[in-house]
């Protein structure tokens, strides 16, 4: 851009002198003699030259701000596709973090409900089996004072 601008003056300080240089040829052409004529040709090539610096410098310019343009845009997608990737990776990134929080939570949540499971059918256990042995005690000297009875009363 800077370069751009620095030429663009460059011709217009050009451009001016080529206005100078044409209203010499200008005020030579009306005070024209013989001798002038050479003056005066030669000034009509010097504007000629002038003419296609200035036409050189425009294209130049142009060519300058078409790569200006190219580069911006270039640079413009690069920023683009690096924004794009390190927002795919801090989503992958969050996506994992999301799922090992998930995953180890889950985990301890259903150890958790095991565990208690566990104690659960543990202490329901144990009075079942509390309960089943006092029956079978309770059965078993039932019938132990059955039999006697029935043996005492048979003999």
């Amino acid at each position: 851009m800077l370069l751009s601008f620095c030429l663009f003056l460059i011709l217009v300080i050009v451009d001016c002198c080529r206005i100078v240089v044409g209203k010499t040829t200008a005020a030579a052409k009306a005070t024209e003699t013989g001798n002038d004529r050479f003056r005066l040709s030669n000034a009509v090539v010097g504007v000629l030259v002038v003419d296609v610096v200035v036409v050189i410098g425009l294209a130049v310019i142009v060519v300058i701000g078409i790569v200006d343009v190219v580069v911006v845009a270039v640079v413009v997608a690069v920023v683009v596709v690096a924004v794009v990737v390190v927002v795919i990776v801090v989503v992958v990134i969050v996506v994992i973090v999301v799922d090992v929080v998930v995953f180890v939570v889950v985990t301890i949540i259903i150890r958790m409900l095991a565990f208690l499971l566990f104690l659960f059918m543990t202490i329901t256990l144990r009075r079942h089996l509390l309960l089943s042995l006092t029956v079978v005690v309770l059965f078993v000297v039932y019938d132990h004072n059955t039999q006697k009875k029935h043996y005492r009363c048979c003999r």
